[in-house]
C-alpha cells in the first residue's frame, strides 16, 4: 500500500472520532440533553453540571446572596438586585464618600444604599433628575447632593470621633515602698514604683484612675494612633496626708517646636502630673540627636489644692460643702481608705464594703472581719490561727 493511501486512512479514521465525540451528548439534573457544561438557576442557589461521559454530575452549588439571575445564569450582585427594582424616570448617580480622620471602617449610606470603607467608599444610587438627597454616615455629618446623573459626586465626612486608639497609661506610685495598684472600670495593673496598662477606645475618652495608695488621676486618649500612645497617672503614695496645689491647664513645648495646650474645666491636676502628661506627648519628637523631649513646661489656672489621704485607716473627717473626699463618703463623713467600722470598711476605690469571711477573697487584712489576710483569703484572728491556715494553704496548693 503506498504511503499517501496511509495517510488518507488515518485522517479518515481521525475525522470520523472527531464527529462521533462531538455528538457525545449526556443528560443533565433536569433530564434534557447537554453538551460539556451548563449553568441554571435553582431558587437562589446557582447549579453547574459539567458532562461525564454519557451521564452528568453536579461540580457545583453557589448559593446567591442577593439572588440568582436566570437569564446570565450567574449570581446577582448587590447592585444588580437594587436596579432590578428601579423606579421609571430615575437615573443613575455616583457619590464618593470621603472620611476625614478615619483609621477604622466607616459606613456611608442613602435609602437602600450603602457602601463601606476606612478611607472612602463609592455608593452606585439612583434617583430622579434635580433631586438633593442628604446622606448619612458612621461619623459626623449629613451633606446634601443633587442628582443630575452627570460625574461622580464628591461629599466629605468629619470622623475623628470615631477614631479609635491605643494608649499606653503608666501609673507612677510616687514614694511606695510596697506593691500598689492601679485601676480604671475593668482595667487595672499592679507594681511596686509604677506599672502599665493599655487601653483602648474612642479618641477624646476619658478614664479615671486611682490607687490603692489614696487619690486619683485621669488619662485622655488623644491620639488616633493604633500602635499606642503614652500617657501618665500619678499617685503620692507617702505616708500621713498631703494637700498639693493643682491646676486646670498646662502649655509644652518640645525640642522639634512642636507645642500644646492642654487641659479643660473639669480637669484639675498636680504640677508635677502635669508634667507627666506633657513629657508622653513630646515622646520621640526631637531636634538633632541629643535634644528630645520637653523643652518649656508651664501649668496654670489654679483649681486649689488637692488633698491625698494615705488609706493607713485611722482616719475620719466630717464632710462640708467645699470638703475634698479622697476616701469614702458615708453619713456625711469622709472616711480613710482602709477605715474599718463595726461591719464594714472603706476600699481604696471609694466604695464601703460588707467585710469578707474566712475563706473568701482578699487583698489587704482590713477587707476581712479577722483583719487577717493570708495567700489572698481571709484567715482566722490570731498568730496560732494564722499559722495553721497558711500550712493548709500549702497543701491545697
Amino acid at each position: 500500500m503506498k504511503i499517501w493511501e496511509i495517510l488518507i486512512g488515518v485522517l479518515f479514521v481521525f475525522a470520523f472520532l472527531v464527529s462521533f465525540s462531538s455528538a457525545i451528548e449526556c443528560l443533565g439534573g433536569d433530564g434534557q440533553k447537554m453538551v460539556d457544561s451548563k449553568s441554571y438557576c435553582s431558587g437562589n442557589v446557582l447549579v453547574t453540571e459539567t458532562c461525564n461521559g454519557l451521564s452528568a454530575f453536579r461540580e457545583s452549588r453557589l448559593s446567591c446572596e442577593y439572588g440568582c439571575d436566570s437569564t446570565s445564569k450567574a449570581c446577582k450582585d448587590i447592585y444588580s438586585a437594587v436596579y432590578s427594582n428601579k423606579p421609571e424616570g430615575t437615573i443613575n448617580q455616583d457619590v464618593k464618600c470621603l472620611f476625614s480622620n478615619s483609621n477604622v471602617p466607616q459606613v456611608c449610606s442613602y435609602s437602600i444604599f450603602n457602601c463601606t470603607g476606612t478611607d472612602n467608599c463609592i455608593i452606585r444610587m439612583y434617583g430622579f433628575p434635580g433631586e438633593n438627597i442628604s446622606l448619612t454616615s458612621s461619623c459626623d455629618g449629613s451633606p446634601k447632593v443633587r442628582i443630575d446623573g452627570g460625574d461622580q459626586k464628591i461629599i466629605s465626612f468629619d470622623c475623628k470621633k470615631q477614631q479609635r486608639g491605643l494608649e499606653n497609661v503608666s501609673c507612677i506610685f510616687k514614694d511606695a515602698t510596697k506593691e500598689e495598684k492601679c485601676f480604671s472600670g475593668d482595667y487595672s495593673c499592679s507594681g511596686v514604683g509604677q506599672c502599665v496598662i493599655s487601653v483602648t477606645g474612642a479618641v477624646g475618652d476619658k478614664f479615671v484612675w486611682k490607687s490603692t495608695c489614696g487619690g486619683e488621676d485621669s488619662t485622655v486618649i488623644d491620639s488616633g494612633n493604633q500602635n499606642g500612645g503614652n500617657d501618665y497617672a500619678l499617685f503620692y503614695c507617702g505616708s500621713g496626708e498631703e494637700q498639693i496645689s493643682a491646676y486646670r491647664q498646662a502649655y509644652t513645648m518640645c525640642y522639634d517646636g512642636y507645642d500644646l495646650y492642654k487641659g479643660s474645666p473639669e480637669d484639675c491636676k498636680t504640677e508635677e502630673s502635669w508634667r507627666y502628661a506633657m513629657d508622653a506627648v513630646c515622646d520621640g519628637r526631637c531636634r538633632g540627636s541629643n535634644e528630645c523631649g520637653v523643652k518649656r513646661f508651664k501649668a496654670f489656672t489654679s483649681c486649689g489644692n488637692i488633698t491625698f489621704v494615705r488609706p493607713t485607716g485611722s482616719e475620719v473627717s466630717n464632710l462640708t460643702d467645699s470638703s475634698q473626699c479622697q476616701g469614702c463618703r458615708k453619713d456625711s463623713k469622709c472616711y480613710a481608705f482602709g477605715f474599718r467600722d463595726k461591719s464594714d470598711y472603706c476600699l481604696y476605690d471609694g466604695s464601703v464594703k460588707n467585710y469578707s469571711v474566712v475563706g473568701e477573697v482578699c487583698e489587704k487584712d482590713y477587707q476581712c472581719e479577722s483583719n487577717s489576710c493570708l495567700n489572698s483569703a481571709c484567715g482566722p484572728n490570731g498568730i496560732f490561727e494564722k499559722i495553721s491556715v497558711w500550712f493548709k494553704s500549702l497543701f491545697r496548693k
